[in-house]
Order: C-alpha cells, then structure tokens, then sequence
C-alpha cells in the first residue's frame, strides 16, 4: 500500500465500519469513544483517540495515536508501529510491551483493523495471560522478540492463533 502519512491514521468512518460495527453487531459488545480522556458520542467529527471495549476494567481498549496504536489487556500492551515510524522508537517506547514486528504498509486500512479485530476478540473475556519472550534478530533500535501468549478464558473462542511474531494460545 502507499500511504501519504501514517498507516495507523485511521478516519473514524474506517473505525467504525472495519472494528466497532464489527465489535457490536457480530459480538455485542459495548464500545466506548473518547478524546482527551473525555467520552464522545459515536458520531464525533473528530478523531477517536481511544475506544474501551466491554464493561469491565480488564476488558480491552485500544488507543490511536500518530504512528502507532496499542491494545491495553491486564496492563499489558500490544503495540502496532508504522514501519516508517519504527526507526525512531527506542528501548523505552516499547519497555514491557508486546510489539507486532509485522509490516503494516503492506496492508489496507481495512485490513489493518481487522487485524486489531481478530485481536480484541481473542483478549475479550481473558481472565488471566502468560507471557513468554524468544530474542529474535533486532532490527530496529529496540529489542525484538517472539511472543508465546498461553490466554485462559471463560468464552468459548479457544485455539491457537498467529499474528506475525505473536502466537496466542487459548485455553478455557
């Protein structure tokens, strides 16, 4: 894909019809829109800067901001960096976070969202997450790894998943 700009600058029109449609239709969940920690109404001209998933405190959320977005979990964060912007990331941007090292340029809005979908619903109803980190080879001026996520649930979404260098299994 050519972007002019930031992959992660998703218009809320994209928003609503590749994820929160999604989210609240096929899976009913409640979404929550907000702008300066503010909440606004679905219809707001301006840009989401987070959407809080379900309706307790250890359901998802996901945050947009210029040149990544990340999906908060049990204080733990799945980080979604333009490729363009990664260069300028360090070792503190991404301390203790979850960082998919796939390229985003390669892929549409549409289906950038969707991969943030098919994330949201596996974190949905999680009631407890095991990480495990494997160094792989640092591209970048952060270290890399691959993720082996164990997720205990109570839905009965469960199997295993890739997303990239993050590999999720589900177990009930």
């Amino acid at each position: 894909m050519i972007y002019n700009g930031s992959c992660i600058n998703f218009s809320n029109d994209e928003i609503k019809s590749y994820l929160v449609n999604r989210l609240v239709n096929n899976d009913k969940l409640e979404c929550r829109f907000y702008i300066d920690y503010e909440i606004v109404p679905f219809n707001c001209k301006d840009n989401f800067e987070i959407i809080k998933i379900g309706q307790g405190e250890q359901e998802p959320e996901i945050h947009f901001y210029n040149d990544s977005a990340s999906i908060f979990i049990y204080n733990e964060e799945f980080m979604f960096i333009d490729d363009d912007a990664r260069q300028y990331y360090t070792i503190s941007d991404v301390y203790d976070c979850i960082v998919y090292e796939g390229k985003l340029r390669e892929y549409s809005h549409k289906q950038i969202l969707d991969l943030f979908y098919k994330l949201i619903r596996i974190l949905h109803g999680a009631t407890d997450i095991t990480i495990l980190k494997n160094p792989r080879l640092n591209r970048y001026n952060y270290p890399s790894y691959d993720y082996n996520i164990k997720i205990t649930n109570n839905l009965q979404l469960k199997g295993t998943y890739q997303f990239y260098n993050i590999f999720i299994e589900i177990k009930n």
